[in-house]
């Protein structure tokens, strides 16, 4: 016995939903992981790619620098050597964000960003922020506009460590008690904030003691 008319339409209606679905399914897994990206797109990748080549040879050429003996840090109202930075500050490991007034200022913010929330998580305390303003007044007026909890000691422009300031870019590292050594030099990109804070989340795993441990 013959299919009837309508029977047979919607025989062929299935098959050519099943092949549409076939098609548009091997058109996916052929691109899936290789979609088109325009050439503004790769301009900006490679440029992140090369800046984070440049940054991760000067962290390996500027490994464990000394930090200045003869550098002296300041709060708003007391100015400390470094044995007395030493004595008060350092009884622990310490994290050290480090910029300069004149550099990049939405590096420092993205770099703030991720502070914020890493301090939250560990406890304000654990981190120093060592900027170099060479008006106080500017200082004080980013201290108000920020609220920050950090304890936040302005030094010197090229005092802390001479040939990483050289370069005028943020950078993070670790200071321990007793060590004039900045271990785990970072220079932290805008553009990966992401990248940011996998650092800081591996220096503080290795180095800082957790409030609840």
């Amino acid at each position: 016995m013959l299919p009837s008319k309508k029977s047979l339409f919607y025989l062929l209606l299935i098959v050519a939903a099943i092949g549409v679905t076939v098609v548009n399914g091997a058109i996916y897994f052929n691109n899936k992981g290789s979609h088109p990206v325009g050439p503004d797109q790769q301009q900006a990748a490679a440029v992140v790619t090369d800046l984070e080549r440049k940054y991760n040879r000067l962290a390996i050429q500027h490994a464990d620098p000394v930090v200045e003996d003869a550098v002296t840090l300041s709060d708003t109202a007391t100015a400390y050597s470094l044995p007395a930075f030493f004595d008060r500050y350092i009884q622990s490991p310490r994290i050290i964000f480090r910029y300069s007034d004149i550099g990049c200022t939405p590096c420092v913010d993205s770099s703030l960003s991720v502070l914020r929330a890493i301090g939250d998580q560990i406890g304000h305390e654990q981190i120093l922020i060592v900027p170099s303003y060479e008006n106080r007044r500017n200082l004080l007026i980013w201290k108000r506009v920020n609220k920050f909890d950090f304890t936040i000691l302005n030094a010197p422009s090229g005092k802390v460590l001479p040939a990483v300031d050289a370069y005028n870019i943020p950078y993070f590292f670790v200071l321990t008690p007793k060590s004039m050594t900045a271990h785990q030099l970072f220079f932290p990109m805008k553009e990966n904030t992401s990248r940011t804070a996998d650092y800081l989340q591996a220096v503080v795993g290795r180095y800082i003691k957790q409030p609840n441990q």
